[in-house]
């Protein structure tokens, strides 16, 4: 019992399975180890792609802060008491160089009448407000 035990598990048993198992699943064996390369390969890639779209993501933020503060400072200029009509009549003009579209109609005697608020609210504003005020 102890020579058929010591014949099943001698070198060259191990060494026959091996060859065998090389034989019929060599390729298989390849291919995955060849996926694992593959796999690092897009994983790297992956990584590289997410870092730009982070940079592109801070770069929009950045601007879209530096655009809300322009126009909140601007609209803060146009609706305040104690600013002169010239001072009010060059910040119109800047927001109307900015957003030409929203603002081009406006005129001072809109700014009064709470008509350029109402632009803000329906143009500017964030889809949920639009949202909000349709009762979504």
């Amino acid at each position: 019992m102890k020579a058929v035990g010591s014949a099943l598990f001698s070198w060259n048993t191990a060494l026959l399975v091996g060859v065998t198992a090389m034989t019929a699943y060599g390729p298989k064996i390849i291919e995955m180890i060849r996926g694992t390369d593959t796999l690092a390969e897009a994983k790297k890639r992956a990584t590289e792609r997410q870092k730009e779209y982070d940079q592109i993501q801070d770069s929009a933020n950045s601007s879209a802060a530096k655009q809300i503060t322009t126009v909140n400072s601007l609209l803060y200029t146009l609706q305040k008491e104690t600013s002169t009509r010239e001072q009010q009549q060059g910040a119109l003009k800047k927001l109307q160089d900015i957003y030409p579209s929203y603002f081009k109609n406006l005129d001072l005697d809109d700014v009064k009448n709470g008509k350029i608020a109402n632009t803000i609210k329906t143009s500017l504003s964030p889809p949920y407000w639009q949202q909000q005020k349709q009762g979504r």
